[in-house]
C-alpha cells in the first residue's frame, strides 16, 4: 500500500497493485546481483520492491506475487520488512531469504528467485502514475480520518467512485 492509502483509507480485497512499469520488472542470477540492482535502483534510500511472476514466455502482463519495504543496514545489507501472507504478521528480514523463498502460485510451487523483481525509492512511487490511478480509482473513501488528515494539512483525498 506504499503511497497508495492515505490515514483512514483503505483498499478493497487485495493490496496487489503493480507500481513499477512492466518493462522494468527483470531476472537476477544471483542475490548479489539483486542487492546491487536494488542499491541502484532506490539510491541508497528506503525502497519498495515488487516480485512479479511471469505467466507466459512474453512479458504480456505480469502478475504482482509480492512486495515489500527494502532500506540498509550499516554494512550495506538490504533489510526487508514483509507481511509474508494475508493471514500473518509482518516480519523483518534479509533479500537473502526472500530471493531463496518458494510460494505457491495456481497450485504450483515456484521459487521468487526466478521471478521477476523491480524497486525505486518510496518517496518516487507515492507520487507515480500509477500510484496515482489507484488512489483515483480504487481507494475506499468510506472510512476516511478526515480530522487526521485535517491536523496533518493533508488535502482530503475523494477518490472518484
Amino acid at each position: 500500500s506504499i503511497g497508495l492509502v492515505r490515514s483512514g483509507e483503505k483498499l478493497p480485497g487485495s493490496y496487489a497493485f503493480r507500481l513499477f512499469p512492466k518493462d522494468t520488472f527483470r531476472r537476477f542470477a544471483t542475490v548479489d546481483e539483486l542487492t546491487s540492482y536494488i542499491r541502484n535502483a532506490t539510491r541508497g534510500k528506503i525502497g519498495l520492491v515488487q516480485i512479479a511472476h511471469q505467466i507466459n514466455w512474453e512479458l504480456v502482463n505480469p502478475v504482482l506475487v509480492h512486495s515489500f519495504i527494502a532500506g540498509f543496514d550499516n554494512i550495506e545489507r538490504v533489510i526487508c520488512f514483509e507481511k509474508v501472507g494475508h493471514n500473518l504478521e509482518f516480519r523483518i528480514t534479509s533479500i537473502n531469504a526472500i530471493y531463496s523463498e518458494l510460494f505457491k502460485y495456481d497450485n504450483q510451487i515456484l521459487s521468487y528467485s526466478n521471478q521477476l523483481w523491480a524497486a525505486g525509492p518510496v518517496d518516487e512511487i507515492k507520487e507515480n502514475p500509477s500510484a496515482q490511478w489507484v488512489r483515483n480509482n480504487v481507494v475506499s473513501s468510506s472510512s476516511l480520518d478526515t480530522d487526521n488528515d485535517r491536523n496533518n494539512n493533508r488535502p482530503l483525498h475523494r477518490p472518484t467512485q
